[in-house]
């Protein structure tokens, strides 16, 4: 049964980012006329989750598939590409055509962010270094 719907997909290696890391990015576009994967370029957008203004998007580029329907990108989160902190962002690849069609999207959070917790734990299975490696401890303590 045709449900008019295409297995397009997309997302980032990790939902939250911060100030120096990496975005990675990969989607997989099908033509919604045919279901085959595309094999053309794209261009490709960051913009604030939820906003109208196409005029605010950043342009990234244009993109083209490393094997039909498979696309792939990377972007320094850096100050010099002018994202803010505590923010949503959406990345969108569209046709490069006239009508620049939103093909497929994927969304992060950019934020400076501190882990809740954190837990080292250590565990000694011996109770001495001696015990555990004698002939090593007998080498290190003549010196």
């Amino acid at each position: 049964m045709n449900t008019g719907r295409t297995p397009d997909t997309s997302f980032s290696s990790k939902p939250m980012y911060r100030p120096g890391d990496t975005l990675k990015f990969k989607s997989f576009v099908v033509d919604s006329k045919n279901g085959k994967p595309v094999d053309y370029e794209v261009k490709a957008f960051l913009q604030k989750r939820w906003a109208r203004d196409k005029s605010k998007r950043i342009f990234l580029g244009n993109l083209s598939p490393v094997k039909p329907g498979s696309f792939i990108y990377q972007l320094p989160l850096s100050d010099s590409i002018k994202i803010i902190l505590d923010t949503d962002y959406e990345i969108q690849l569209c046709e490069t055509g006239k009508k620049e069609v939103h093909l497929v999207s994927g969304e992060f959070r950019y934020s400076d962010y501190e882990l809740k917790r954190v837990q080292y734990k250590l565990s000694v299975t011996y109770g001495t270094l001696q015990e555990c490696c004698p002939g090593y401890y007998s080498k290190c303590s003549r010196r």
